[in-house]
Parts: C-alpha cells; structure tokens; sequence
C-alpha cells in the first residue's frame, strides 16, 4: 500500500482537539479499529490517539517533515 502525506501548514506535529464530531480530521470518517495509536489508512505521515473501538478518535497528530508513524514501534520514524 502506498501512502500520501498530508500536508500541514505547522512545521511542528500539529495536534487537533477534537471535542464534536464535526471537528476536521485528516482522514474522512476515520473510526478507530483498535485502542491506542493508530496510523492512517490514507497518509504515512498521520496517526490517532483512539480511545474506544469503533468510535472517532480523540486527537490527531502529524509526524514532523519526512518521516512516517510506525504502527509497530508506536512512533514517528
């Protein structure tokens, strides 16, 4: 599978406090598979704190320039 990154205007990991459903996320309709930090389906570069299967995630956060979330070591890399 080939992934795009999102483009972000921070040059830092942008956190986005997602407090309503309506809040923007990188992924349309993302919805956690799993609890914990989990990659994106649709860009390298993203990953999502997921409290609760099944539901959107609580926050959103981008890995610095050039590097990728490694969903095995739970990091960017």
């Amino acid at each position: 599978i080939l992934y795009e990154p999102a483009v972000s205007s921070e040059k830092i990991p942008l956190t986005n406090s997602l407090n309503s459903p309506s809040s923007s996320l990188p992924d349309e309709n993302m919805v956690c598979r799993s609890v914990g930090l989990v990659s994106s389906l649709k860009y390298c570069n993203v990953y999502y704190n997921c409290k609760q299967y099944g539901h959107p995630p609580s926050d959103a956060f981008y890995c610095l320039d050039g590097s990728h979330f490694d969903q095995t070591r739970k990091q960017c890399r």
